[in-house]
């Protein structure tokens, strides 16, 4: 793929959750370095929305998945009876080049 500009996304993986949609980005830094951004996107009750974003570097993906990975693993551990590994608890998750767009 070529270049992008405007701070547009390289790839983009959208998961809806409710009255949340989290925005996984893959960017190009100035440097041609790729980062991460995590962007959690969620509706207010007056109709408006806020977004939180989250920079994740290459340098830090390893220790970042690990640790939450342990997280996830902990989380079940702690709640095993809200059915993580009940498929109907799936949310749609979908790739859209698109966002960046938007």
């Amino acid at each position: 793929m070529g270049l992008q500009h405007d701070n547009q996304p390289v790839d983009t993986k959208v998961v809806k959750a409710g009255k949340r949609t989290y925005y996984l980005d893959i960017h190009r830094g100035r440097n041609e370095q790729h980062y991460i951004t995590i962007t959690e996107r969620k509706k207010r009750m007056d109709g408006t929305s806020e977004s939180h974003k989250l920079f994740l570097y290459p340098e830090d993906v390893n220790k970042f998945l690990g640790n939450l990975e342990e997280s996830v693993r902990r989380l079940k551990e702690l709640m095993p009876a809200f059915g993580f590994e009940n498929p109907s608890r799936e949310r749609e998750d979908k790739y859209s080049p698109a966002y960046g767009a938007q």
